[in-house]
């Protein structure tokens, strides 16, 4: 008999050697395709639409078996050993061919199959299992869906925010904002250290915290000093704030872009995630192009977490009639009215932003140059709306908004 054969046996066990006298490869064990959003948030995701003529939410129909398990967390990418281990191994898996950029995990004696948690939607992920030096099952699989929620255990109702298409025909890109509960005593137990390293390795390097003065008492983010940290203090469940909070929304918006630009993925979070952070996602959101239907439903999947975070889209949808009452003649162009006439936010902050969020990093930093030096962060003096809200890039005789006031153009 071969000695090869003989080798494998020892490590792996007879039925290996049986697979290898049948010729049928060890990827066999690896599923070609998974699915990423688990059974109810794919059946909520893609049986609705919800409008503005929506007369009721339809979430509590896609929430059966919330409190037995988490509805709020992804399907992870489990892999078949071709046998109990009998040593001990690792497991690696990577979006690159050459496992370059690979993340590797323990196999421990007995261990029937390897886990890969946190994976990106619409992309390859290339796995192998080695056992005393030996490659006992290895494959690729492309991972379908588009909702990333996230799997960790001590956070609740995390989820990246990517994924979702927008008005320019454009999907946000992943592994940029993530939203969830808080970190710390707040739900009742402090994150693990396993999952502060797990959000450090998502890139995780800014931590909005959007709770009040009386429910946070941090000074610092409870990932690490290391990690940038803004609290400016919002009321809870004041869905009235996108008007009456505005210079405290530009503050957190500021935060979000500036980190992106050094190259940070921010986090940001409330109590639950659900009121606050859900207004910091609709503004988000809204900027990028996320039209209604999405918007709602983005708000809406906190309900996947638990019985006390049910949250349904008529709450939300105050915001929309808010926006709606801005000039403009698309909802985006509203929300871009927002955002530099009240929120008084500078046109390159959220040019900048629509850069990465929608293009990526390459395409961003191919646009920025070393004479790309803003002096006054706070002046949006290039740009004029006519009086329906449209922008106006040359504008000629007659009246426009600028900053907020009308100006006279002779």
């Amino acid at each position: 008999m071969n000695k090869n054969i003989i080798s494998v046996m020892d490590k792996t066990g007879l039925f290996v050697l049986g697979l290898m006298l049948l010729g049928v490869n060890a990827s066999a064990q690896v599923p070609d395709t998974i699915n990423i959003e688990n059974s109810n948030v794919r059946a909520y995701i893609n049986d609705n639409e919800y409008t503005r003529e929506s007369n009721k939410s339809v979430i509590r129909k896609y929430l059966d078996g919330l409190g037995e398990r988490r509805l709020d967390q992804a399907n992870a990418l489990h892999i078949t050993l071709p046998a109990a281990a009998e040593e001990e191994g690792k497991f690696y898996y990577s979006t690159s061919e050459d496992f370059s950029d690979a993340i590797v995990l323990d196999i421990k004696k007995g261990d029937t199959e390897c886990k890969a948690g946190n994976l990106v939607p619409q992309t390859t992920v290339y796995t192998k299992a080695v056992i005393n030096g030996e490659t006992v099952v290895e494959g690729k699989t492309f991972i379908d869906g588009h909702v990333r929620m996230m799997n960790l255990e001590s956070v609740l109702n995390m989820r990246d925010m990517g994924g979702w298409m927008t008005s320019s025909g454009k999907r946000i890109q992943y592994g940029l904002l993530y939203r969830g509960s808080a970190i710390d005593f707040q739900v009742g137990h402090f994150i693990s250290r396993e999952d502060i390293d797990e959000m450090k390795r998502l890139g995780i390097g800014a931590d909005l915290d959007l709770r009040d003065s009386h429910e946070s008492y941090e000074t610092e983010s409870a990932l690490g000093s290391s990690v940038a940290y803004q609290f400016v203090g919002h009321s809870a469940s004041d869905y009235t704030s996108l008007r009456t909070d505005a210079s405290k929304w530009k503050k957190d918006f500021e935060f979000i872009v500036k980190n992106l630009r050094e190259g940070k993925s921010v986090y940001q979070h409330c109590i639950l995630g659900a009121d606050r952070t859900g207004l910091m996602s609709f503004i988000i959101g809204g900027i990028l192009g996320m039209d209604i239907d999405a918007l709602f439903k983005d708000y809406e999947l906190t309900s996947m977490t638990a019985s006390n975070y049910l949250r349904e889209w008529p709450r939300i949808n105050l915001c929309v009639e808010y926006i709606n009452t801005r000039p403009g003649n698309t909802f985006q162009e509203r929300f871009e009215y927002y955002f530099i006439n009240d929120l008084r936010v500078n046109a390159k902050y959220v040019r900048d932003f629509r850069k990465i969020m929608l293009d990526g990093y390459d395409s961003y930093y191919q646009t920025i140059g070393i004479d790309d030096v803003e002096t006054d962060e706070s002046v949006n003096d290039d740009i004029f709306y006519d009086l329906s809200g449209r922008v106006v890039k040359n504008p000629s005789k007659g009246i426009y908004i600028k900053n907020g006031k009308k100006y006279i153009v002779n």
